[in-house]
């Protein structure tokens, strides 16, 4: 899967990933953006960098900041920002429903048969 990330221009003998949050905290330090699966982190706001670096580079562990704990010969490129959002759609409460179809009677469930509850967006 293609997530459409284009590495170009980057200069330093050693290269790495850098996924942080909106703040700069280094969540991982995966081997390729690819490799990151976001399903479990819940919603929010990643960043993905490439670190080009010198030897000797200190600081690129998870639970630092890449912007402020970095120590060494090393750039740091633009982030390419991946939105987290949790579903909306709520529960769904009702049922099950029996009709005997082709029958001549309407078969329309009744006002209120079905409860929706817990959906958080804007429409529905």
């Amino acid at each position: 899967m293609s997530l459409g990330i284009t590495l170009d221009n980057n200069t330093g003998l050693n290269n790495q990933w850098v996924v942080t949050d909106s703040q700069g905290n280094i969540l991982g330090l995966p081997p390729m953006p690819g490799a990151v699966d976001f399903d479990g982190a819940g919603s929010g706001t990643c960043l993905i960098w490439n670190l080009s670096f010198a030897d000797g580079l200190t600081g690129a562990v998870v639970g630092n900041n890449a912007l402020t704990d970095l120590v060494g010969d090393y750039g740091l490129s633009n982030p390419v920002t991946v939105y987290r959002n949790q579903p909306e759609g709520g529960s769904l409460l009702g049922g099950p429903f029996t009709f005997c179809a082709g029958d001549g009677e309407a078969d329309m469930l009744p006002a209120g048969a079905i409860t929706l509850s817990g959906n958080a967006g804007t429409n529905s």
